[in-house]
Formats: C-alpha cells, structure tokens, sequence
C-alpha cells in the first residue's frame, strides 16, 4: 500500500518520540530556529516542530537544513550514509472548469527530503556559529518580554504566590502564572506563560479555535497539543540557551500522546497549523515581528542601554 505524504513524515516523527534513549540535551547554546540555508526563511507548523526536534536528537549543532540539490548548487553534497529528514510541502490547486474559470481549489500535499547542513560538505555561514549561554539567554529574556509586551488584544496575565499552576480562564479572558522564583529555569517559566498565551489564541476575539470549547476527546486533544506545540515554537524563536531542553522535554510529553496520534496521525499535522497560526497573532503575524530586522535591531539596542 502506498503511504499518504502526511503519513509518511508523521511516521518518522514518531518514531522519534518513541525512541528508548533520548540523547543529552545539556548545552551551553541554542543550536537556533530551524530554516532553510538558501532562502534563510524560517520553516513553518509541523516542519518547524520535527526539524527542531531532529537538531536535538541527532545533536547537530546549525540550525540551517537543505536539499540534496541545494546542497549541489553550492558546490557541495550529503557525505556518504547520510540519512535526510521528509518533510511536508502543500499549496492549494486550481480545478478550472471547462470555460476555464476557478471552480474549487484543493489542498495538494507531498513530502520531500532535507538534510541538515552537518550531514553536508557544505560550509555553514559565519553566522551559524553560537554564542555563549549568557549572550543566549540575556537576548532571549528581551525578545520573550517584547513578545508578550507586543501582543495586540493580550489577555489579562496575573501571578502571585498564590497561583498554584499556569492556566487559562477563557471566561474571564485571564492568564495565570506562578512567580518565576518557583521555577527551575527561566526557560521552563517562560514555555508555561507560552503555552497558556497559545490557549488563549483561541477566544472569540481572537482567533475564534473551536477546540478551545472541546466539544469530546479529540477537539480537546487537538488543542492541548496546539498550546504544547505553540509553547515549543515560541520558546525556539526567542532562543532560549536551554531551549534544546525544553524542546525535548516537549518530545517527551509529547510521547505521552503517540498511542493516540497512531490512530490519528493527521492530528499532529493540525495541531501543529493551528500552533503557528497561534504563534502568527501572538508575534504579530506571519512570519511575526520577531523576524523584521528593525524589530530585532530595536531589541539589540535596548540590550546595550
């Protein structure tokens, strides 16, 4: 039988997740956003997901990824018993009628392969190379803090000592954070504040998720994982030093779910859309703020005052 394209990519994704020994993730940098080495944009839903959790469990140290033809064009190549990476590729075909207008469009999805450029002979840009965890982690507090700072219609966040837990009141429109002081990490305190701001994507006012008023098992598996994944997302973006361990503590929670994702593999890719979707409004849209120069440059300045 031939496997479906989402199949295909969600398969090795999971075998990932299951796997016995998960590697070590202390580091003393970020090994970045997952993006392609030619067009530097940064990949998108369940692509960004998988890659970024590929870099840890292989350990490559750059973030860039590309094809085996890219890797040709640059006067390289994938080094001898390299395994690459499938990957989803979608966009919406035209079906014409026969006067030639529009009558529908449908979503056409098919895989392909990218291998990191560690598994090349390509050299990896001047920029590639990582900074110290304190140059890591004292950027990514500043860019998390804007973040949430810029964050149009931001719900109500409220902490206190006597927050027990981080959640989210869809009827109140609030976000509770317990004090950072409780928290093992930085990191960790800010995937908690992450995940509930990716809930909260979901209200009326927002984004309107149905899956934030699950109507059974699967509406309110969905968005759980949107929120994990959103989580994930933001805390990648923002570079956190010790976001290889929060991303894997991230696998491995999201471990806890591949019995039910075999049976319905294509929840993993929707929950990880409607994640970036999330992730679009919190950052300010596609692509969000974090990536326009003079956003980042903005950032850089505030740091050296």
């Amino acid at each position: 039988m031939i496997k479906k394209a989402y199949e295909v990519v969600v398969d090795r994704f999971l075998q990932l997740i299951e796997a016995e020994t998960l590697p070590s993730w202390q580091r003393s940098w970020t090994s970045g956003v997952p993006r392609n080495l030619i067009s530097r944009k940064m990949y998108r839903g369940f692509n960004l997901l998988f890659l970024g959790i590929m870099q840890i469990a292989m350990e490559y140290k750059y973030p860039y990824w590309l094809t085996f033809r890219q890797a040709q064009s640059l006067g390289g190549n994938v080094k001898k018993g390299e395994k690459g990476v499938p990957i989803i590729f979608w966009k919406w075909l035209q079906i014409l009628n026969d006067e030639g207008e529009i009558e529908k469009k449908i979503p056409y999805l098919r895989y392909y392969t990218v291998f990191n450029i560690s598994q090349t002979t390509v050299n990896p840009p001047k920029e590639a190379f990582p900074e110290t965890e304190k140059e890591a982690n004292r950027k990514a507090v500043r860019k998390a803090a804007l973040i949430v700072k810029k964050m149009k219609n931001r719900p109500l966040i409220k902490t206190g000592n006597l927050i027990e837990n981080f959640s989210y009141s869809p009827s109140t429109d609030t976000v509770n954070v317990v004090p950072i002081r409780r928290m093992k990490s930085e990191a960790e305190w800010w995937t908690g504040l992450f995940h509930e701001l990716t809930h909260s994507t979901g209200h009326q006012k927002r984004l309107g998720r149905k899956t934030l008023h699950p109507s059974g098992q699967k509406e309110k598996a969905i968005e759980e994982l949107t929120a994990e994944i959103g989580a994930v997302f933001l805390v990648n973006i923002c570079g956190f030093s010790s976001y290889s361990k929060v991303e894997k503590n991230s696998a491995a929670y999201l471990k806890n779910w591949t019995k039910y994702l075999r049976k319905r593999k294509r929840d993993i890719i929707i929950a990880s859309s409607m994640a970036q979707k999330a992730v679009d409004y919190i950052t300010g849209g596609k692509n969000g703020r974090l990536f326009n120069k003079n956003f980042c440059r903005s950032t850089e300045k505030r740091g050296r005052k």
